[in-house]
């Protein structure tokens, strides 16, 4: 690994094909946050992005996103996609029912994770890449006491295994919680530690998904550096 670019080497003789930057959006589509209106913001925020990434032919070249929604459970809407559709699948409150209720962060983490590493094997054979970005967006994470201890133990194991994961320079992982009620100090261990989990209001949702697109055209085009943090300084810390 490159400390400078934060950039995977490839070999030569495997072509010029862009660097890629892979991107998961892993979005919570539960009830509650339907009715505080989120999905609606969710839908746009990931249409805007899509439509930044597209306008940039650096960008469209060398993003690769992956959409997951999740509820109880967490089910894959968009793998891993190069280059980004013109219009990407609408995030729907627990995917037309076929997702449980709640908020199982464990299960959802996990998933991600495994399509991150999954992807970074078909990443390294093909060329170079930066390092994968995962984007934790929730409106509720259940105080550990009110979880059953199989799950308690579930979600503390994926949040081991994104700080370790983090820790040894194999993604960056943000999180944001949405609306007054969720526990930031929960979403805490499913970041990389900077920037630390961040409040969001339902109309800021759209604001954040141009941040990333931002990032991502600036990464491409070699004005913002990978590592540089997403600039989340904007939004509240408690």
């Amino acid at each position: 690994m490159n400390e400078d670019t934060d950039l995977e080497e490839r070999d030569e003789d495997q072509g010029s094909t862009a660097t890629r930057f892979p991107v998961v959006l892993l979005l919570d589509v539960s009830g509650s946050m339907e009715k505080r209106g989120a999905l609606a913001e969710l839908n746009k925020g990931v249409a805007t992005m899509f439509g930044a990434i597209r306008a940039n032919p650096l960008s469209h070249a060398a993003a690769e996103v992956a959409l997951l929604a999740f509820a109880g459970q967490c089910a894959t809407v968009l793998p891993f996609t190069n280059p980004i559709p013109a219009r990407p699948p609408a995030l729907l409150a627990r995917m037309n029912e076929a997702l449980p209720e709640g908020t199982n962060l464990a299960a959802a983490v996990s998933k991600a994770l495994d399509l991150i590493d999954e992807h970074r094997t078909t990443l390294k054979a093909r060329g170079s890449f930066y390092r994968p970005m995962l984007v934790l967006l929730t409106d509720g994470l259940r105080q550990s006491r009110e979880l059953p201890a199989e799950l308690v133990r579930a979600t503390r194991a994926a949040a081991e295994r994104c700080r370790r994961e983090a820790k040894a320079g194999l993604l960056t992982a943000v999180a944001l919680g949405v609306g007054d009620k969720v526990d930031l100090g929960a979403l805490g261990p499913f970041t990389s530690g900077h920037p630390s989990p961040r409040r969001l209001g339902t109309t800021q949702i759209d604001k954040l998904f141009r941040l990333v697109s931002d990032m991502m055209v600036g990464v491409s085009m070699g004005s913002v550096r990978r590592e540089a943090p997403l600039d989340l300084g904007w939004l509240p810390e408690s």
